[in-house]
């Protein structure tokens, strides 16, 4: 599995190349623990939009991996798409297997898996 950095890295490459901050959300954070990709931004929205709107999105990296064949830029690119730049149904409150520095980062993130 990819390193927190290398993933951190790439999707702020990604995030530079894509996508305008004038019209989408803001990458926050990320991170890789075991098997796990979790992505943390900023929902934006059409304004006003609420500062206070942070959103976590937790997906399965091997599987994804795999589903894109190696291609860890599609899987990242996938990410910054589904975890940050969408609207998504309501979410819930942290369960406690997530990354512990995310948590204490951001306590008032909503979670989607």
């Amino acid at each position: 599995m990819p390193s927190t950095e290398a993933v951190l890295s790439i999707l702020r490459r990604l995030e530079r190349r894509h996508f305008s901050r004038d019209v989408y959300a803001r990458m926050l954070d990320a991170d890789v623990t075991g098997e796990v990709l979790t992505v943390v931004a900023w929902q934006g929205g059409p304004p006003p939009a609420d500062p206070e709107r942070v959103i976590a999105h937790r997906t399965d990296l091997r599987q994804r991996l795999t589903e894109c064949r190696g291609d860890l830029e599609a899987v990242l690119m996938a990410a910054l798409q589904f975890g940050v730049y969408e609207q998504s149904p309501a979410g819930r409150p942290p369960a406690g297997d997530e990354p512990a520095r995310l948590l204490a980062k951001y306590p008032k993130a909503t979670w989607y898996e």
